[in-house]
């Protein structure tokens, strides 16, 4: 009976004695997604007519994928895609007054596109080296008023962080980022997560993003392989 207990603990233990304090580089993960963008563009409605939305906050979710390419390198890219209703101002900048306002449904989409390189610490932590193009873009349901003018957020990012397993089952990160581009001109950015994993495939992640402009979290299930 004795050992029958003993390999039925040993059994239990082996999903996470494969896996501990290992780092995976190749995932798939998605789930809930917050965004808020403060100062958000004005976007052109017609001849000496602007619109300017308030500060959007948006709930909806994010999907991302990361492919382990040697041993040293990877690459990845995330949608994130939230809605919110706001109100728009409608200013006349000709006679410097605002027209008249109106509410609209906001859709913001940020996707980010990349490659990384990891250098090992020790067994269970790396640093971390990135580089990806980034695309923000806000779309303006406004019940037939012209938007055409508004900008698409193209720009590029460079991130240095580290990425360490604490535990058999904990997994946390940590990043700097710097972008540039159209909606985030050399905007300084911090971002934290967490990874608690329950075997060698599945796992619960939560990271928070925050800038001067903008923040934005996410709560998700990951799949590694």
């Amino acid at each position: 009976m004795k050992k029958e207990l003993a390999l039925a603990a040993l059994l239990a233990a082996a999903p996470f004695s494969a896996f501990a304090g290992s780092l995976n580089y190749s995932y798939v993960e998605g789930g809930y997604a917050h965004l808020a963008q403060d100062d958000v563009p004005s976007f052109r409605v017609a001849r000496f007519l602007s619109g300017r939305p308030g500060d959007v906050k948006s709930d909806g979710f994010f999907g991302a994928v990361s492919v382990a390419v040697g041993e040293s390198f990877y690459g990845f890219g995330s949608v994130r895609r939230g809605t919110d209703t706001v109100e728009v101002q409608v200013h006349d900048t000709f006679m410097g007054v605002v027209s008249w306002t109106y509410d609209a449904d906001v859709t913001v989409t940020r996707l980010n596109l990349g490659a990384g390189y990891h250098y090992g610490l020790s067994d269970s932590t790396d640093l971390l080296a990135e580089v990806s193009a980034v695309d923000s873009e806000l779309d303006i349901e406004d019940e037939g008023e012209d938007d055409s003018g508004y900008p698409d957020g193209y720009g590029g990012r460079v991130s240095v962080g580290a990425r360490s397993a604490v535990t058999d089952a904990v997994e946390i990160w940590g990043k700097g980022n710097y972008t540039s581009g159209d909606f985030y001109d050399s905007e300084l950015s911090a971002s934290v997560g967490m990874q608690v994993r329950f075997g060698p495939i599945w796992g619960v992640t939560g990271e928070f993003e925050g800038g001067s402009g903008y923040s934005q979290y996410t709560l998700g299930v990951r799949a590694s392989f």
